[in-house]
């Protein structure tokens, strides 16, 4: 396989380094939601060796806990900017017209 020649190819800029820092952070997110869905099956599990529907009423729990975990962003998150600025409205932009562009209308019957 032949690869293109790129100059700088192999430099990656400073501002690659936020996305190895968000990566260190999802990984304890992603071992404490892990830990939580083992317990909601060990439950499920003592459920069916005990023969008793008791421990199912609390294995919703750890499932819950979980999806509160991996939703929690890290206190360093800073939202990206906007894409694009938003378009005007057709309200604004029929304003923004010129009123000459009106006059040369015939008038409607």
């Amino acid at each position: 396989m032949v690869l293109p020649d790129v100059p700088g190819a192999l430099i990656q800029p400073a501002s690659t380094s936020a996305p190895i820092i968000e990566n260190v952070t999802r990984a304890p997110k992603l071992a404490a939601a892990a830990a939580l869905f083992t317990v909601a099956v060990a439950l499920v599990a003592v459920t069916a060796a005990i023969h008793s529907y008791g421990p199912l009423f609390v294995a919703w729990l750890p499932l819950v806990a979980a999806a509160g975990v991996l939703a929690r962003r890290h206190p360093g998150y800073v939202p990206p900017p906007p894409a694009r600025p938003v378009a005007p409205t057709r309200e604004t932009a029929a304003e923004d017209a010129e009123p000459a562009a009106s006059q040369d209308r015939l008038p409607e019957p």
